[in-house]
C-alpha cells in the first residue's frame, strides 16, 4: 500500500515548507547523488541547505547545482555532524526538517508521503521511513529490516522497535527547537538521543514502505564499534537519568548494561583486560543477567541450560559465563580492533 502519494499538491517554492539539511565532510563521490535525490522529490516545496564541515577540497569546488533552492555554507574547521546539522537548522526557513546524510538518497515519493502523514496526524512530531541498505555502488544488499508495524509510535514503541536513521526521519521544526537539538558532544547515536527527547512529549508515525536508501561502505561512522559503544553508553545513561514515562527503568538498565558489556568484550579482545573488566563490572551493576542474555543470543544451544540455571540465580552461572566468554573472545568476533559494522538492529540497543 502506498503512503498517500499523490494527495499532497505542490506548493510555491519561494516559501519552503521543508528544509533538507545535508552535513558533509569529504564525501564528494556520494554527495551529488544525495542532492539529486532531494531535488527529484515529487514534493517540490523545499530548500536544500548543505553544510560543508571542512571538506578538502571545498564542496563549492566539486559540486555544481544550478538550482536556487540549494544553498551551500562552509565551516572552516570541522565541528562534527551534530554541530553541522544544528548550524544548518539554524538557517532553515521551513517548518519541517529533513536530515539527509551525504551518502544516502531518497525515492522521489519520500517527502510527499511524509507530508501526507503529517496532514493526517497533526499531533505527531516525527515521521519515519523504513530503510533499504545498499552498497557503495547503490546495489541492494541483505540487511536489517525494521520489524515494527507502521502507524503511530510513542516513546515506548521507539524504545522497543527502534527508529530510522536520520535520512529516514522528518521532524517538525518546533519540536526540534523545544528538544534543544542535537547534542554536539556526541560523535555517535546523536540521532537516538534526539528522538527520545522529542518522543517524550509527542507521538510519531512510521510509514509502511521504504523510501530511503542507506548506503553501507568503508567510511560509515557506525563501523567504529568502540566509539559507537561509548556513545551508546552516554545516550542510555542520559535516558536513565530522565526516566521518561512509558519506559520501565529496568529495561533502560538492560540496554545500558549491554553497551557496557559490548565495550568490555571489545577491550578484552584487544588485550586491555583491566579496562574490559571495568566495563563488564558496570554491566553487571546495571543488570546482573546481561552477560547471560548475550551468550544465549549468540549460542542457541545454551538456551536450555540458561532456562535451567535462571531459577536458581544468575550467580551460579557466572563462572561458566566467564570461561565461555574468554574462549569466545580468543576465537574472534566483533572487536575494537576491527571495523565490523554493527547491525541496524543495534542502533537503538
Amino acid at each position: 500500500m502506498r503512503d498517500g502519494v499523490g494527495v499532497m499538491e505542490k506548493m510555491k517554492t519561494s516559501n519552503p515548507l521543508i528544509s533538507v539539511i545535508i552535513a558533509t565532510l569529504n564525501r564528494n563521490r556520494f554527495l551529488a547523488k544525495a542532492v539529486e535525490s532531494a531535488l527529484a522529490q515529487s514534493f517540490q516545496n523545499l530548500e536544500i541547505i548543505i553544510i560543508d564541515d571542512g571538506s578538502s577540497p571545498p564542496v563549492t569546488e566539486t559540486l555544481s547545482v544550478p538550482d536556487e533552492r540549494v544553498r551551500i555554507y562552509r565551516l572552516n574547521q570541522s565541528k562534527g555532524v551534530s554541530s553541522a546539522r544544528n548550524y544548518g537548522i539554524s538557517l532553515a526557513q521551513g517548518d519541517y526538517l529533513a536530515a539527509l546524510d551525504d551518502d544516502d538518497y531518497w525515492k522521489p515519493e519520500y517527502l510527499e508521503s511524509v507530508m501526507n502523514a503529517f496532514r493526517r496526524h497533526p499531533e505527531i512530531a516525527m515521521v519515519g521511513s523504513r530503510l533499504t541498505e545498499v552498497d557503495a555502488s547503490g546495489n541492494p544488499i541483505s540487511g536489517f529490516a525494521h520489524k515494527g508495524p507502521s502507524g503511530i509510535y510513542r516513546i515506548e514503541d521507539i524504545f522497543d522497535y527502534s527508529w530510522p536513521r536520520p535520512s529516514g526521519v522528518v521532524i517538525r521544526k518546533k519540536s526540534f527547537v523545544e528538544s534543544g537539538g542535537y547534542d554536539a558532544s556526541l560523535k555517535g547515536y546523536e540521532d537516538a538521543d534526539l528522538y527520545f527527547k522529542i518522543a517524550a512529549n509527542y507521538p510519531s508515525y512510521l510509514l509502511e514502505e521504504s523510501y530511503v536508501y542507506y548506503r553501507v561502505h568503508e567510511q560509515n561512522v557506525s563501523k567504529k564499534t568502540a566509539l559507537m559503544n561509548e556513545c551508546g553508553i552516554r545516550v542510555w545513561s542520559k535516558l536513565l537519568t530522565r526516566r521518561p514515562k512509558g519506559i520501565a527503568t529496568a529495561k533502560i538498565k538492560i540496554r545500558l548494561a549491554k553497551r557496557y558489556y559490548r565495550l568490555g568484550r571489545e577491550l578484552i579482545r584487544c588485550g586491555d583486560w583491566v579496562g574490559g573488566v571495568k566495563q563488564i563490572r558496570q554491566a553487571v551493576r546495571h543488570s546482573p543477567s546481561v552477560g547471560i542474555s548475550f551468550v544465549e543470543d549468540e549460542h542457541a544451544f545454551l538456551k536450555k541450560l540458561v532456562a535451567l540455571v535462571k531459577p536458581y540465580g544468575v550467580i551460579l552461572f557466572y563462572p561458566f559465563l566467564a570461561l565461555f566468554s574468554f574462549f569466545s573472545l580468543k576465537r574472534g568476533g566483533n572487536s575494537l580492533c576491527s571495523d565490523a559494522r554493527p547491525s541496524m538492529k543495534e542502533h537503538l540497543e
